[in-house]
């Protein structure tokens, strides 16, 4: 287990998870985590309780989250990065696609050649930034 450091963010305040951001370094997003200095291209918006907002990478995000034992939606808002990702590459690979404006649907064929229609939420899409 990774010991617990305290960097340029305070262990003492409590942070509010914002959001989340995983694009990879072809992406040509880059900047530095604001409590450890390392330049990151997989970042996170945290907020403390003054209002003060942060961006740090995922790894020091991971480390605030253990050592506060707060940022609830933390996981929930990875799990449905994680989701996202999965459906947009079935998306970019698919014979068809639609949107209803709530969801989008996209139709691939499976091992067997028969037609599978997929659907996904489109807020959920805008949310993470990704083009359809």
């Amino acid at each position: 287990m990774k010991a617990i450091i305290e960097r340029q963010l305070p262990l003492s305040d409590t942070y509010e998870f914002l959001w989340i951001n995983r694009q990879g370094i072809e992406g040509g997003n880059a900047c530095a985590c604001d409590n450890c200095g390392k330049v990151i291209v997989n970042m996170a918006g945290i907020q403390n309780q003054k209002g003060e907002r942060f961006t740090v990478g995922l790894d020091c995000l991971k480390m605030l989250t253990k050592a506060l034992r707060n940022f609830t939606d933390y996981d929930d808002a990875v799990y449905d990065f994680n989701q996202t990702v999965r459906f947009m590459t079935l998306y970019n690979k698919a014979e068809s696609t639609q949107s209803d404006g709530t969801f989008v649907y996209a139709t691939t064929r499976n091992k067997k050649g028969q037609s599978v229609e997929t659907m996904y939420f489109k807020h959920l899409i805008d949310k993470f930034g990704f083009q359809l």
